[in-house]
């Protein structure tokens, strides 16, 4: 086959090194979580980072158990709506937990000064 035949993983490439020149990372696929489709590590250092009141107030609720009970509301969440919507609909919206209320990351987004 030659250089110029077009394949799958070519073509996975490209957008892959597209998506890196506009500051997006790529990520260890073995890390991605199938059932809760996301990669776990990642939401929580997203809420720690960007809400890190808000997180302590659930580390006090919680203590050692903080990443577990946040991680398992969202996969019940996740699992209750829609087959065609799944986590977009859910992380797109607000995470709510007892009296604690995460930002989504369009709303985080929305709220951070351009760069």
């Amino acid at each position: 086959m030659s250089a110029l035949s077009p394949t799958e993983k070519k073509f996975e490439e490209h957008v892959e090194k597209h998506l890196n020149s506009l500051d997006y990372s790529s990520k260890n696929f073995n890390k991605y979580d199938r059932n809760l489709c996301l990669i776990k590590q990642l939401l929580i250092e997203f809420i720690k980072t960007t809400q890190p009141e808000k997180w302590e107030q659930l580390n006090k609720i919680y203590g050692l158990d903080t990443e577990n009970k946040i991680l398992s509301r969202i996969s019940s969440k996740i699992s209750s709506v829609s087959p065609t919507h799944h986590v977009v609909q859910y992380l797109t919206g607000s995470y709510r937990n007892l009296s604690t209320s995460f930002m989504s990351w369009h709303e985080w987004r929305l709220r951070t000064p351009a760069d």
